[in-house]
C-alpha cells in the first residue's frame, strides 16, 4: 500500500512483524527480549526495495513489493524446494511442485503453491513428466 508517495512495506519474521525504517538498517533478533543471542538477520529498505541479510545462514532476500529474489550460498545445493525451486543444478526439475510433480510453464508451478481461498480461481495446472 502507499502513504504520502511512499510504498509501506510490512515485513513478517518467524511470524513477528518487524518494523522497515526507510533511514535506517534494523538488526532483528531471534528473541528480542535477549539480544546477547545475536543478530539473525539485518533489514534495510534502499528506495522501494526491502533487504533481509544473514549473514549467519548466508541468505539475502531483496524484494520490491512485485518481485522477489533469493540468493544463497552452494551449501544449500539439493537441500530446497518451493517456490524457489530445488537448486539442485537440473533445470528440467526447476519447476518442481510440493507434490514433486513437474510442470511445464512458472505460471503454472506458481499456482501449484497457492492457497486456495476466493481470491485464486485459476483453473488447474497442466502437468508434465519428464521421460
Amino acid at each position: 500500500k502507499e502513504q504520502d508517495g511512499q510504498k509501506q512495506v510490512q515485513v513478517f519474521i518467524d511470524g513477528r512483524h518487524v518494523e522497515v525504517n526507510p533511514l535506517k538498517a534494523r538488526q532483528v533478533f531471534k528473541d528480542e527480549d535477549d539480544t546477547d543471542r545475536g543478530v539473525v538477520f539485518i533489514l534495510t529498505r534502499v528506495g522501494s526495495k526491502v533487504v533481509l541479510d544473514s549473514k549467519q545462514h548466508g541468505l539475502v532476500v531483496e524484494s520490491d513489493g512485485r518481485y522477489v529474489q533469493v540468493q544463497v550460498p552452494n551449501n544449500y545445493r539439493g537441500k530446497m524446494s518451493g517456490l524457489c525451486g530445488n537448486f539442485d543444478g537440473e533445470e528440467v526439475f526447476e519447476y518442481e511442485g510440493p507434490s514433486q510433480e513437474v510442470y511445464r510453464s512458472p505460471f503454472d508451478f506458481g499456482l501449484s503453491y497457492r492457497i486456495p481461498s476466493k481470491g485464486c480461481q485459476e483453473d488447474g495446472p497442466s502437468l508434465w513428466s519428464p521421460v
